[in-house]
């Protein structure tokens, strides 16, 4: 069954290539929403079910998304490149019962005998993590932001949203964190980096949520220069981690007053936290100190044991705000949450002396060299100080005397010969010898999910069987 809802004249106020407008008018937000919860209730959806959310960035979507909710129903979201087949376990997965999707997404859900709703007008554009959240937890982590004295509080912002809606950086930091405030929503329902320029540029855009491919491309693209993108006043990268060389690229082109970079995951319904950075002290490579209720610990991944500030080991944290379980996956819960309440994140790093949290990795990327740690991330924001390199990964090859070794993904700058040999001297003049990129191979484009993070699993697909 699929049926139509909403009058698209209503609520969207854009070119059909454009941006869409979120007006600040709490008023028609909240009617549309009990319009949707009233026709949601008629269909029969109740405490408990679950309603999955297939699409792209829309106005439609924070509507949705408050209309289930507020009918003590639970939604779960899903990436619109995500095959059928994906689709289909999450939706078995999660006993949804309803489906939200728009026109040119339905073919994705024909085969699930739900019934299914198309949302009119909207803009088309590996299996996620599935973790059980409850109302609670969200509402946790949006009044950390609207009572922490460390984020932007005013009320008149102007926030542009290019981050996927269906990912809890979206969800819950942008768009639940900022409607609530009565801020300004500009969304974009697929991304495009000039679109993104002339958006800040026509709607004064003030806050800009970013993720790590967007934060590099404003560092190295020339088209940012013939843009004003004077209105900035914050900048924060999130999702997965940025080199600070990047960060600094960043200021010294636009001078943006607060520019940082956060830190948290899914399992914490978002941030954890996110770094303070004063005029006069800059540190961007770190994220932070906790965020308000959060609690953390950094131990050896091997015994467990808790290690002393600056020492690095697996981050574990503990908070209101952690999630209570992943959806009928007790093993892979047990795993991850401790008789303590302590969330064992998968991530490598350490606090300082200041209780500043700094990431390095994660601990399954690691690269083992001769028995050595290498972090894939290190080398990755050390090619990006180069001038002739857009963007990098760094991958593990198995090594039969070394067990494995770096090996680099380099995309280079438009015009430029740099060849494998200028990139492996590179970085063996600036680090330890167990960290040298044994091999390079140029590639037109990194991949990387819709959250900024990169697939290193279709890198690895590609090695060669030998250097």
């Amino acid at each position: 069954m699929a049926t139509s809802c909403f009058d698209p004249n209503s609520f969207i106020y854009s070119s059909p290539r454009g941006p869409i407008h979120i007006p600040p008018d709490p008023d028609m937000f909240h009617n549309h929403i009990r319009s949707v919860a009233r026709g949601l209730s008629s269909l029969g959806v109740r405490q408990h079910d679950v309603v999955l959310i297939l699409s792209p960035n829309s106005v439609y979507f924070p509507v949705l998304f408050f209309a289930v909710i507020s009918l003590g129903a639970v939604v779960t979201t899903v990436n619109p490149l995500c095959t059928p087949g994906e689709i289909l376990k999450q939706i078995k997965d999660s006993k949804s019962k309803l489906v939200f999707t728009v026109p040119e997404l339905a073919g994705k859900v024909e085969n699930t005998a739900l019934p299914v709703i198309y949302i009119d007008d909207c803009e088309p554009k590996s299996n996620p993590d599935f973790n059980q959240e409850r109302h609670l937890k969200l509402l946790s982590e949006v009044i950390k932001m609207n009572f922490d004295p460390d984020f932007h509080q005013e009320t008149d912002l102007t926030f542009l949203c290019i981050i996927p809606m269906f990912h809890v950086f979206g969800l819950s930091i942008v768009v639940y964190g900022q409607l609530l405030r009565g801020n300004t929503l500009i969304t974009m329902p697929k991304f495009d980096f000039t679109l993104m320029l002339e958006s800040i540029q026509k709607y004064r855009i003030t806050n800009l949520p970013l993720v790590p491919p967007i934060m590099i491309a404003l560092a190295k693209q020339d088209a940012v220069l013939r843009y004003d993108l004077s209105s900035v006043i914050e900048m924060v990268s999130g999702a997965a981690p940025v080199g600070k060389e990047t960060l600094e690229e960043v200021y010294q082109r636009l001078k943006v007053p607060d520019l940082r970079q956060g830190y948290g995951m899914t399992e914490t319904t978002g941030i954890v936290s996110v770094a303070i950075l004063k005029t006069d002290k800059k540190n961007y490579a770190t994220v932070g100190p906790l965020v308000s209720g959060m609690e953390a610990v950094v131990v050896d991944p091997s015994s467990g044991r808790r290690l002393p500030p600056n020492k690095q080991g697996e981050l574990w944290v503990r908070g209101p705000n952690i999630m209570q379980s992943y959806l009928n996956n007790p093993e892979a819960t047990a795993l991850t949450l401790d008789g303590d309440g302590w969330l064992h994140t998968g991530d490598l790093g350490y606090i300082d002396d200041e209780g500043n949290l700094y990431i390095m990795d994660r601990l399954k990327e690691l690269i083992k060299y001769k028995g050595l740690q290498v972090a894939p991330a290190e080398l990755e924001a050390l090619l990006l100080t180069h001038s002739e390199i857009v963007d990098a990964a760094v991958v593990p090859l198995p090594d039969n005397d070394a067990g494995e070794v770096p090996l680099a993904y380099v995309v280079r700058a438009s015009g430029s010969s740099l060849s494998e040999q200028d990139v492996i001297r590179f970085v063996a003049a600036q680090v330890a010898p167990y960290k040298k990129v044994r091999g390079v191979k140029f590639i037109e484009a990194i991949p990387k999910s819709s959250a900024g993070k990169i697939l290193r699993r279709e890198l690895t697909q590609k090695l060669p069987s030998k250097l």
